[in-house]
C-alpha cells in the first residue's frame, strides 16, 4: 500500500529488506517455490472463458471450480508483486507481466474482468444465492494495484481503472434498497480497494463507488463503543474496517469519524474477541465479548482473520504511532501467521483450532485453493512488512528478526541477528560518512525488566523512552556495534469465561504441548475445507500439586520450567510432570497439541463437574452427521442451497435465515447408514413446512430453549432413507415468515 501525508510513519520498503532468519527463508522459499509452481493459464481459464476466448488450460479444481474462482487470481498477483519487491527476481516480474498482459486480453470493453459472467452480481441485487463476487472482485482489484504499487506495472493500473469505472457503474445503478441489499452479502474490502484505487486516480466515480461501500450504520455502532459484533462474519467484517481506515487515510483530516471507527474496532476485537495467539472467530464468526473459552473448537481461528488484523494493525500504527499495534502484530504475527504454514511443505492452514487435542490440517497445492491459501501466499512473500518504518530522521524497529534493513535517506545500512527466543539481539551499522540520526527500539509489553543496552564498548546510559520505545539519538559511524537484551521469563494468559484455562508464554512465544500424532484423521466441512478430528481420549487439564490454582501461577517459573538447550519447558508440580513439555506452538505441525490447559487443585468439586460435562459433551457432538451453520453463505453452497424469497440476516448475535411468504429453500443433506436420525432445527415458531424427497414430515412440538429460540427435532423416517447418502431438504414458509437460527443439522441417537 503506498503511504499518504496522513500517515506519521513510513513503512520501509520491501524491496530495502533481506530476511536473513533461517527459518523465515525457508518459509519465504516454500511459498517461493509453490507460486512458481502455479499454472497461471490454469488460473486464467475461468476469465478467457468468460469473454469468450479459447483456454489452453483446464481451471484448478477445489474453489476455483465453483463460484468464487479468481479469487486465487487477485492474491497470486500481490503474493507476485511482493516476492518481485522482496528479491528483484526478473522470472517473477515475467510472470507477473504475463498476466497482466492476459487479463487485459480478457477485459470487456465495459470494463468488467471477472472469472465468471456478470449475471452473478445480477442475483446478488436479486436476494438469490451467489456466492460473494464482490468478495471475489476485491481481490482482483488489489492484486492490480499491488502489481502497479510494487512492481510498476502501469497497464495493471490502466487495467484497474477500466475496471473500476465498471464498478462504478454499476454502484450508480443501486437504489437505497439495492445498496442495502448488496451490503449484506460479503464483499470483502471493496472500499479499501476502491480508495487505494482513487488515491493512484483522483476521479470523482471511484470516490463515490468506494463510499457505496462503506457501512455507515455498523460503523457508527462501533465508532460510539457499542460491541456489535456478535455473530458477525469475521472475515468479511475486518476488511470493511480496514476500508473505513483507508478513506481517512486517503481523504485526510475531515473523515476523523473513520480513524476512531477503526481504533475501536480494533479495541473491541484485541481485547474482547481475541485468543493468545491473536487468532479470532469460531465457525469464521465473532461470539459474544468475552466468551472466548466456550468457543473453542476445530474451527477456532480463521487464517484469514489474522491475515487481515494485521493488515488493520500496521495501518493504525502509521497513522498513530502507538506501540501497542505492534504489540499485537509482533503477537500475531509469530504465533498465528506463521503457526499457518507447514514449514516442510508451504502449505497453510484455514483454522487454527484452539482446543486441546486437535491439530493443524493444510490445503493441498493444487486441489483446494480456499480464501486462507490465498491470503497465505500474501503472508509468506512479505514477511519484513511491519519490521522497519521511517518518520523524519528516526528508524524505529518493531521486530526483532534477522534481517539487514537499508535506510536510504541517511545512507546507513544495518544487520539484526538474533535467535530463538528473540530475547538477545545484536546490531552492526554501516555508513558512508559519520551520519546524526535516531534508532528507536521498540519495548515490548512482556519485558519484565528494562532493557540492557551495550554500544560498542559503553554501557552507559544510552536511551530515552518515549511512548514505549528506545531512542538512541546520536552520530552512527561504520562498525558501530550494539547489544540489545530484552528481559522475560515464563508468563501465562487466562481466558476471560474461564481463569483457570490458561496458555503460556516466553516473551513473543506461545508454547504449546505436541501430544504425538496418533489418529490423525481428518473430515471435511463447508466448500471442501478439511478440519481436524479430536481425540476424545486426550486430556485437556492438570492437577496441580498446590493449595490452589493461583499459588501455582504466581511461581509459575518454578513449576514451568526452562530447558535453555533446547528451548522447551517441563512442567513441575502436576500430575503430567513426566508427560508434557511445551515448545513454540508456530513450529509445529504434524502433531496434535494442546494450547490451553484448565488447572485444577486437587479433589477439585470444579473438575468432577468437568469430566461430567466433557462427557456429556463428547457423546452429542459424536452424534452429528451433517450441520450446516445458517446464513453462512460457503456451508449453505456446499450443501447446494437453492431458493426463491429467502435471504438471510442477523438477530442478536443468532444468524438466521427467512423465508418469506410462498418462498422456500432447498438443501442437500448428507447421511450416514446409522439410525435412527433426526433432523433439528432452531426457531420461535413453527411456520413452515418441511419434505424429505417430497414426502413432508410431521412437525413435532418445539422443545423450549433459551431467550425464546427453540429446538425443533423431527425424526426422520428410516424407510425413506435406505440406501441412500443424501437427500433433498425442503423448508416452505407457510403463515407469514419463518425464521430458522444458528445452525440446522442431522443428528444421530443421542
Amino acid at each position: 500500500m503506498s503511504t499518504t501525508r496522513f500517515m506519521k510513519l513510513q513503512s520501509v520498503p520491501l524491496s530495502d529488506i533481506t530476511i536473513t532468519d533461517a527459518y523465515l527463508d525457508n518459509a519465504f522459499q516454500k511459498e517461493l517455490n509453490y507460486l512458481k509452481s502455479l499454472d497461471p493459464d490454469r488460473l486464467l481459464a475461468g476469465f478467457r472463458l468468460t469473454k469468450g476466448l479459447p483456454s489452453p488450460a483446464k481451471r484448478y479444481l477445489g474453489w476455483e471450480s465453483t463460484e468464487i474462482q479468481g479469487h486465487t487470481l487477485g492474491h497470486y498477483l500481490t503474493a507476485l508483486a511482493q516476492a518481485f519487491a522482496s528479491t528483484s527476481d526478473n522470472k517473477i516480474y515475467s510472470m507477473l507481466d504475463y498476466l497482466i498482459r492476459e487479463l487485459s486480453k480478457c477485459q470487456f470493453d465495459s470494463g468488467y474482468l471477472f472469472a465468471s459472467p456478470e449475471e452473478i452480481f445480477d442475483r446478488v441485487e436479486q436476494k438469490k444465492p451467489a456466492w460473494v463476487p464482490w468478495y471475489t472482485m476485491h481481490k482482483i482489484l488489489s492484486g492490480l494495484i499491488s502489481a502497479y504499487e510494487l512492481a510498476g506495472l502501469k497497464q495493471a493500473l490502466t487495467i484497474a481503472e477500466r475496471l473500476g469505472t465498471w464498478i462504478a457503474n454499476r454502484c450508480k445503478s443501486w437504489d437505497t434498497d439495492t445498496q442495502k441489499q448488496v451490503l449484506s452479502v460479503e464483499y470483502g474490502g471493496m472500499n479499501d480497494c476502491l480508495y487505494q484505487l482513487y488515491h493512484h486516480l483522483p476521479q470523482a466515480d471511484f470516490l463515490f463507488a468506494a463510499h457505496q461501500f462503506d457501512e455507515i450504520e455498523l460503523f457508527q455502532s462501533i465508532h460510539d463503543g457499542t460491541d456489535i459484533l456478535n455473530g458477525l462474519h469475521a472475515n468479511a467484517t475486518i476488511p470493511k474496517i480496514i476500508g473505513a481506515l483507508n478513506r481517512y487515510v486517503v481523504l485526510g483530516n475531515d473523515e476523523t469519524f473513520y480513524l476512531d471507527t477503526a481504533k475501536s474496532f480494533w479495541d473491541m476485537v484485541v481485547s474482547h474477541h481475541s485468543y493468545i495467539t491473536g487468532g479470532n472467530s469460531e465457525w469464521e464468526h465473532f461470539g459474544e465479548p468475552d466468551i472466548l473459552d466456550a468457543e473453542r473448537t476445530s474451527c477456532t481461528c480463521e487464517t484469514c482473520n489474522t491475515y487481515n488484523m494485521l493488515k488493520l494493525s500496521k495501518r493504525l500504527y502509521q497513522v498513530t504511532g502507538e506501540r501497542k499495534y505492534m504489540d499485537f502484530y509482533e503477537q500475531t504475527y509469530q504465533n498465528a501467521i506463521l503457526s499457518s504454514q507447514n514449514h516442510k511443505t508451504g502449505m497453510t492452514t484455514y483454522f487454527q483450532p484452539m482446543a486441546t487435542g486437535y491439530f493443524k490440517v493444510y490445503s493441498s497445492p493444487y486441489d483446494h485453493f480456499w480464501c486462507c491459501t490465498g491470503s497465505g501466499m500474501e503472508n509468506f512473500t512479505k514477511l519484513a512488512d511491519g519490521n522497519y518504518f521511517t518518520m523524519r530522521d528516526r528508524l524505529y524497529i518493531n521486530r526483532y528478526i534477522s534481517s539487514t534493513v537499508k535506510w536510504p535517506e541517511k545512507d546507513i545500512v544495518i544487520s539484526v541477528k538474533t535467535e530463538l527466543p528473540y530475547t538477545q539481539i545484536t546490531m552492526d551499522l554501516s555508513c558512508e560518512s559519520p551520519t546524526k540520526a535516531t534508532i528507536a527500539l521498540r519495548l515490548p509489553s512482556w519485558l519484565t525488566a528494562s532493557i540492557k543496552l551495550q554500544l560498542n564498548d559503553t554501557t552507559e546510559p544510552l536511551y530515552r523512552t518515549v511512548n514505549g520505545y528506545a531512542l538512541i539519538e546520536r552520530t552512527w559511524t561504520t562498525g558501530d556495534h550494539l547489544t540489545i537484551d530484552l528481559p522475560t521469563q515464563i508468563s501465562y494468559q487466562s481466558l476471560p469465561d474461564n481463569s483457570h484455562a490458561v496458555a503460556f508464554y516466553y516473551g513473543s512465544i506461545v508454547l504449546s504441548a505436541p501430544l504425538g500424532a496418533k489418529n490423525m484423521t481428518t473430515t471435511t466441512t463447508g466448500v471442501n475445507v478439511t478440519v481436524p478430528t479430536k481425540d476424545f481420549y486426550i486430556k485437556d487439564y492438570l492437577v496441580l500439586n498446590t493449595d490452589s490454582v493461583e499459588e501455582w501461577l504466581q511461581d509459575l517459573p518454578a513449576h514451568l520450567v526452562q530447558d535453555k538447550k533446547n528451548f522447551l519447558f517441563r512442567l513441575n508440580g502436576t500430575d503430567e510432570d513426566k508427560n508434557l513439555s511445551f515448545t513454540p506452538h508456530f513450529s509445529l505441525y504434524d502433531q496434535r497439541y494442546g494450547l490451553y490447559w484448565q488447572l485444577f487443585k486437587k479433589e477439585d468439586e470444579t473438575l468432577k463437574e468437568k469430566l461430567k460435562a466433557k462427557q456429556e459433551h463428547d457423546r452429542i457432538a459424536k452424534s452429528f452427521v451433517d450441520i450446516i451453520p445458517i446464513g453462512n453463505d460457503q456451508y449453505e453452497l456446499a450443501h447446494q442451497i437453492k431458493g426463491e424469497r429467502t435471504d438471510a440476516s442477523n438477530e442478536n448475535g443468532h444468524p438466521y435465515r427467512y423465508i418469506e411468504t410462498d418462498g422456500y429453500v432447498t438443501y442437500q443433506m448428507h447421511i450416514k447408514e446409522k439410525r435412527p436420525l433426526y433432523l433439528v432445527l432452531t426457531t420461535k415458531e413453527p411456520t413452515c413446512e418441511i419434505t424429505l424427497n417430497e414426502f413432508q414430515l410431521a412437525l413435532p412440538e418445539l422443545q423450549t430453549g433459551k431467550e425464546d429460540y427453540s429446538k425443533l427435532i423431527i425424526p426422520l423416517p428410516d424407510s425413506l432413507l435406505q440406501n441412500k447418502k443424501e437427500f433433498t431438504l425442503t423448508i416452505r414458509s407457510k403463515n407469514g415468515v419463518f425464521k430458522m437460527y444458528d445452525e440446522l443439522y442431522i443428528r444421530t441417537e443421542i
